[in-house]
């Protein structure tokens, strides 16, 4: 798939940066360990939203688009084993290097239009992509959710987000007052990501913002239920990004 090839030459760039961990997660304190660390606990803490500790004990979890392996210091202990597949070498060969000695870790490198084949010798109770869609033209998108879905085992579920049309209004399922108080969180996190990528001289490495395909909540609704079927879930908590979901064998 020619989009996925051109997302592995520019993500395996960014992976051999010194700025790598600025594109990884673009907030502030992406340069300090300790803001690192909590934010990375936080994030690990909504994506397992409403799935028990005993749950999550037997669950074997696969990650798609892992970058460095921000999540996993948080997330691998809390879980049977932990899966984590990335488009670009040079990134997976960090994460390797970040997470050695945690126990039941292991990285693979994908082709970024679906899971290796390396990674498909189980069935996975938690597969998820946080802040990796965004970056990628829907015919990628979709792609990686048919093979997800794939390796889902009985009653395993799939989270991932995408992003949103700004100027979409339908879909926000919260009251305004959310959403604004969203809005400013978001803002008081952001940092100046052209300045910085600028001052180092990688102006090429920059892109165009988040990159991936804009999509409507009813074009997110209608291919997520396209590929998972009319009890997927798909939520709009704020205007930049969309939430979706599957359990498969959901009543």
């Amino acid at each position: 798939m020619e989009e996925a090839e051109r997302l592995k030459r520019e993500w395996d760039r960014r992976g051999r940066s010194p700025l790598l961990d600025l594109y990884i997660a673009s907030h502030t304190g992406w340069d300090d360990p300790e803001t690192w660390g909590l934010r990375a606990a936080r994030d690990v803490d909504f994506i397992l939203t409403d799935i028990g500790a005993d749950q999550l004990r037997r669950a074997h979890v696969c990650e798609v688009g892992c970058g460095v392996g921000r999540l996993v210091p948080a997330l691998a202990p809390r879980v049977a084993s932990y899966t984590g597949v990335d488009i670009a070498p040079s990134i997976v060969s960090e994460a390797r290097r970040r997470c050695e000695g945690l126990d039941d870790v292991r990285f693979f490198e994908g082709d970024g239009a679906g899971l290796p084949d390396v990674a498909r010798d189980r069935e996975y109770d938690l597969i998820f992509a946080v802040a990796v869609f965004i970056h990628c033209p829907r015919a990628v998108v979709e792609s990686n959710l048919r093979s997800m879905k794939a390796v889902l085992a009985p009653s395993g579920q799939v989270r991932y987000q995408l992003r949103a049309l700004l100027a979409d209004p339908e879909g926000i399922a919260v009251p305004e007052e959310f959403v604004k108080a969203t809005d400013a969180e978001q803002a008081s996190t952001e940092v100046d990501f052209k300045a910085i990528v600028q001052d180092a001289g990688e102006e090429d490495l920059i892109g165009d913002g988040y990159m991936g395909h804009k999509f409507t909540y009813r074009e997110a609704s209608e291919m997520t239920r396209a590929v998972f079927g009319s009890d997927a879930a798909v939520l709009r908590l704020d205007r930049q990004f969309i939430i979706g979901g599957w359990t498969r064998g959901a009543p």
